[in-house]
């Protein structure tokens, strides 16, 4: 895994079980948290393949926050809840992600957006070679009946 989030993994998400697969996915959501509240562009490098085009999403709109000089006022994402299949030689964690309504702040501080709150639940498939790494990420649609 490139990149300079490789020594800031925690150790439980370093494992190639389906509980260090678990907390890798939590370490995923937080480094999100940081890539957009204190922008450098650096905090997603490695933790995905070329082939996950969310991820590759999030890596530009975080790099793009970090030239602009935007931020958010605090973390946007809260893992509620998060299961792995017991599925070699990848993994699949089903996380269930709570959206707080954060203000975006130019490099003055001063507001120029807010997120809405919401809640959504993702499929996230991982593998993993010498560490964990996202190759998708796609919602899962809830239902409404």
């Amino acid at each position: 895994m490139p990149g300079p989030v490789t020594n800031r993994l925690p150790a439980a998400a370093r494992a190639a079980t389906p509980a260090g697969a678990q907390a890798f996915v939590d370490f995923y959501v937080e480094s999100i948290n940081t890539a957009f509240a204190q922008p450098s562009g650096t905090a997603l490098q490695g933790l995905s393949t070329p082939s996950c085009d969310v991820c590759s999403a999030l890596e530009a709109r975080a790099a793009q926050f970090a030239s602009s000089g935007q931020h958010y006022a605090g973390p946007i994402y809260r893992t509620r809840s998060s299961s792995a299949s017991a599925q070699p030689p990848g993994q699949r964690v089903v996380v269930d992600i709570e959206q707080f309504g954060v203000a975006t702040l130019d490099r003055d501080g001063k507001q120029i957006d807010r997120n809405q709150p919401s809640q959504a639940r993702f499929a996230v498939s991982l593998e993993f070679t010498n560490a964990w790494q996202v190759t998708r990420w796609s919602e899962i649609p809830t239902s409404t009946a």
